[in-house]
């Protein structure tokens, strides 16, 4: 994977592939606002916070991101208000806007659903059969 830089507002940051800041400690209310922006999101409501607070909880303790069905658990949201909150995905958007890599690959903007899917389904035509679907 090949580090990028990107400019916003003549401050360099430096981000992966998938546009994820490398170093939090980077983070400022413009990465703030231009990742919100790259998300699709204007404003950030009560929902908003409280989904990106129950991922970032949970990347920080267990090391990784949670599935959709337990962060619609521990939010108490449906998974499809969620990504209609997030378009691109909850976990996804969460971990731009917050500055931080997500520490478990996410797949297409969705979250794997376990160890297995995170390194089967990077490779292209994985079957269900492998996935373990």
């Amino acid at each position: 994977m090949a580090n990028k830089k990107i400019k916003i507002k003549g401050k360099n940051y430096n981000v992966d592939d998938d546009g994820f800041l490398l170093n939090a400690k980077d983070k400022t209310k413009d990465w703030h606002d231009h990742a919100m922006a790259e998300e699709g999101l204007t404003v950030l409501t009560s929902d908003h916070t409280k989904v990106m607070d129950a991922v970032m909880l949970h990347n920080e303790t267990r090391g990784e991101l949670p599935t959709a069905a337990e962060l619609s658990r521990s939010t108490g949201m449906k998974i499809r208000y969620m990504h209609e909150l997030f378009p691109t995905g909850p976990g996804r958007a969460t971990c731009k806007i917050a500055g931080v890599t997500p520490t478990a690959g996410l797949v297409n903007g969705r979250l794997p659903r376990n160890n297995k899917d995170r390194k089967i389904s990077k490779a292209r035509g994985a079957t269900q059969k492998e996935r373990g679907v």
